[in-house]
């Protein structure tokens, strides 16, 4: 890399689930999964993906449940498939926010 961050929404959210930076991850634009790479991760999933948080808890924890809702269209590219049990984008930034918030009270039971 160049020694400057790409300032561009894939490789920024990478390294933030990640936690790596994209010398490391090998994302270092947007699209599609297989056009952002630029290069091969240093370590990588079973599908090729370089490992998030999601998936590093989906692991060391197979019975938790894991439900990611976001507005960005390309962060679900970024996540491991098996990571989630559930999986929601919402456009605009607090329709996400919202449905999580229901969501958790629903597996809690709780009406609030």
């Amino acid at each position: 890399m160049s020694g400057r961050l790409p300032t561009l929404s894939s490789p920024n959210w990478e390294s933030i689930i990640g936690g790596a930076p994209p010398e490391l991850h090998g994302i270092t634009s947007n699209g599609y999964l297989r056009h952002m790479v630029e290069f091969e991760p240093v370590c990588q999933d079973r599908d090729g993906k370089f490992p998030t948080i999601f998936g590093v808890l989906r692991q060391q924890q197979p019975h938790s449940r894991i439900a990611i809702f976001h507005d960005w269209r390309g962060f679900a590219d970024l996540v491991e498939r098996r990571a989630p049990h559930r999986r929601s984008r919402k456009r605009h930034a607090a329709r996400p926010l919202g449905a999580a918030v229901n969501r958790y009270a629903e597996d809690r039971g709780d009406p609030y």
